[in-house]
C-alpha cells in the first residue's frame, strides 16, 4: 500500500545499490560501481484517503527493492519507517499476496496466497481485497 495518489499503472526501472555500512539502499546511476538493474511494474487497484492499494509484479529481485523504487518515485509504502517516514508502531504495508511458480519437477504451475491482516491501513481497502479471492 503506497502514500499518495496512483492514478496509472507504471514500470519502474532503476539502478539500486546496497550500502554495507547501513544496510540502506539508494537509487544510483547505471555506472556506479556496484550498482543492479531492478525493474518492476505497479498497478494500482484503488485509492482511498491519500493511500494506493497496488499490485506488483517484479522482473528482478533485489533488496528493498518494493520499497526504494516505490519511494523514489514519490510513492513510499505506508508504514515504512526506513524509506517512507512510517513511525514507530506502524506496521509496513507491503505484503505477498500471491506467489507463483513452476514446479521443478512436474513443471505445473503452483500459486500460493494469502491474504493480508484486515487491521489498520488495511482495513480502509476490506473490500477490495476480499474480492481478490
Amino acid at each position: 500500500m503506497l502514500q499518495g495518489t496512483l492514478t496509472e499503472e507504471r514500470a519502474l526501472e532503476d539502478w539500486l545499490l546496497k550500502n554495507p555500512a547501513d544496510g540502506m539502499v539508494r537509487v544510483v546511476g547505471p555506472d556506479a560501481p556496484g550498482a543492479k538493474l531492478a525493474r518492476l511494474k505497479t498497478t494500482p487497484l484503488c485509492r482511498r484517503d491519500g493511500l494506493t492499494l497496488t499490485r506488483v509484479e517484479l522482473y528482478t529481485g533485489r533488496a528493498h527493492q518494493i520499497r526504494v523504487q516505490h519511494a523514489h518515485a514519490g510513492f513510499p509504502l505506508w508504514g515504512d519507517a526506513r524509506y517512507g517516514g512510517g513511525r514507530p508502531g506502524q506496521q509496513i504495508a507491503l505484503w505477498a499476496y500471491e506467489l507463483g511458480f513452476e514446479h521443478p519437477v512436474r513443471r505445473e504451475p503452483l500459486r500460493f496466497t494469502a491474504l493480508p491482516p484486515m487491521t489498520g491501513a488495511w482495513a480502509k481497502f476490506q473490500d477490495i481485497i476480499e474480492a481478490l479471492t
